[in-house]
């Protein structure tokens, strides 16, 4: 029976999230992203906070700042969350 390699080399499908490597996700067009709005992160920023957010401001095309239960305001790229439905 031949032998299964113990690693495989693959490269990272998606660069790390940070803020200089934003980039947009699609979202249907019914999705429109408003104040107020709540939105589900897809990796809150601690492990005490909640994995949703509410939409405070957009400060850029593809950037809102966002209040965390639990964790407080941060700036997040669209990247970072998604619309609840």
């Amino acid at each position: 029976m031949p032998s299964l390699p113990q690693s495989v080399d693959v490269a990272d499908p998606l660069p790390a999230l940070s803020p200089d490597n934003c980039q947009y996700v699609s979202m249907a067009p019914s999705a429109k992203l408003e104040s107020g709005n709540w939105v589900s992160l897809f990796e809150p920023p601690s492990d005490y906070a909640h994995d949703t957010a509410l939409l405070l401001c957009e400060t850029a095309a593809d950037r809102w700042v966002t209040w965390i239960p639990d964790f407080g305001e941060i700036e997040l790229c669209l990247r970072q969350f998604c619309p609840l439905q």
